[in-house]
């Protein structure tokens, strides 16, 4: 499985998990270059058809950093601060939390090629999904 198949998946969970979505595979024969669509506005562009909208594009939230922000924006209630760092190859993302919403883990940890990367995984895991 190649690399991009794994983020389309982190792309899944987050909208599932985080944004509240339901994600939809759209069958690949029916010539469409949308991969996935969601129920959710803020899951990005409507697809139009000549009745109106059927559902929402899925967000490459792994791979763009302004869809990956509207993870920020969403967990920013819960949240006291997010910290970045970088190496070479690698990105971190750290979500913290005051200590009396989780006493046991006030910090949330995510790494990936990208900043956007970083940003799924460590959210994800404030939410109990554990994703590598």
């Amino acid at each position: 499985m190649d690399d991009t198949s794994e983020l389309r998946k982190l792309d899944i969970l987050v909208a599932e998990k985080l944004m509240g979505a339901k994600v939809t595979h759209l069958n690949q024969k029916s010539g469409w270059c949308i991969d996935y669509v969601t129920d959710k506005d803020e899951c990005n562009n409507p697809i139009m058809t000549d009745w109106g909208a059927d559902g929402y594009r899925l967000k490459f939230y792994s791979k763009d950093i302004k869809s990956a922000w509207d993870i920020v924006e969403k967990l920013k209630e819960r949240m006291c601060a997010l910290e970045f760092d970088f190496t070479s190859d690698r990105y971190y993302a750290n979500f913290i939390t005051a200590g009396e919403i989780d006493p046991d883990h006030p910090m949330f940890k995510g790494k990936g090629a990208t900043a956007a990367e970083s940003i799924c995984r460590a959210a994800l895991r404030t939410v109990g999904v554990d994703n590598g």
